[in-house]
């Protein structure tokens, strides 16, 4: 197991806990630095590091982030998927896909106001990764339910939460 006891706290005696842990420095509850807030954008999008394992001040920083891909990125993203209806005769289930990735986009970036499942307003120009979980969230509620917008259809909500999940860095695989 290494030096360090992955044990639940509670599970292991006092003095042993003492004696494992006495020397660890308590965390630093004060937010991040603008560099480290860069340094953390900078590492989540370097592939292979998702928001999983962020320690407590990192996910705080990384909650209250906007988009965390560049915006180069995105760019790419709508031009791939507009190229691509262009070229291709895409099945009515693949255009609802790209539309909610598209209206995910458009909210994320601050090109629309209205999330694309809820309707709720961002609380400032653009969504936080809090608030873009929140939709990711609602779209998860939708599929369970069944629930999908009319005329779109499941594929819809499906593309809204693999659009948002990838822009947060939740995940490493873009959506298209």
């Amino acid at each position: 197991m290494g030096d360090r006891d992955h044990r639940a706290a509670w599970l292991i005696p006092l003095e042993e806990r003492r004696r494992l842990y006495g020397g660890t420095a308590p965390a630093d509850p004060g937010p991040l630095t603008e560099a480290e807030r860069d340094a953390l954008r900078d590492r989540l999008n370097a592939g292979g590091a998702s928001a999983r394992g962020l320690r407590p001040r990192e996910w705080e920083a990384w909650n209250a982030m906007t988009v965390i891909r560049p915006p180069e990125r995105i760019a790419e993203l709508v031009q791939e998927i507009r190229a691509d209806r262009q070229r291709r005769d895409l099945d009515q289930s693949t255009q609802h896909y790209a539309d909610g990735i598209l209206q995910a986009i458009a909210w994320a970036t601050g090109v629309t106001r209205a999330a694309p499942l809820s309707g709720r307003h961002a609380d400032g120009a653009l969504p936080t990764v809090g608030e873009m979980e929140r939709e990711q969230r609602e779209a998860l509620d939708r599929l369970q339910a069944g629930a999908f917008p009319p005329g779109r259809g499941q594929s819809f909500v499906v593309g809204v939460e693999a659009c948002l999940m990838w822009l947060c860095a939740s995940c490493d695989d873009p959506p298209w």
